[in-house]
């Protein structure tokens, strides 16, 4: 049975704590992805809403998106092999994947953890 429930706020089973459905609804992360690479070949160690990872170039992948967006903006985090501070930057961004590079001083291979907000299709 496919059914719809419709509601506008969330609460707790002790009533002390609810959240309005537009903060659930807009403010959740529609897809998420923790990667990593093995042997030069990233390898999704976590995700949602993620159908594949595309090797694209040193330091660069594709988050290939399971559903569409119709519009969306992407966070995320990483690290380096030497333990510095690397950031992640994303080169494309369509409404089925996006490409992440990680860069440190040159695009590297390194695990990286982001996540994509947005509208979906």
């Amino acid at each position: 049975m496919v059914g719809i429930v419709k509601v506008d706020t969330l609460q707790n089973n002790a009533g002390t704590s609810s959240v309005d459905m537009d903060y659930v609804v807009n403010g959740s992360a529609k897809a998420f992805s923790a990667a990593t690479y093995s042997s030069g070949t990233p390898v999704e160690e976590k995700s949602f809403n993620i159908s594949s990872l595309s090797d694209d170039a040193t330091g660069k992948m594709t988050h290939n998106f399971t559903n569409s967006f119709s519009d969306s903006s992407l966070v995320g985090a990483t690290a380096n092999t030497y333990g510095s501070l690397a950031f992640i930057r994303y080169l494309n961004r369509s409404t089925t994947g996006v490409q992440t590079t990680s860069y440190y001083s040159a695009d590297q291979d390194a695990e990286r953890s982001m996540a994509t907000f947005g509208d979906l299709a």
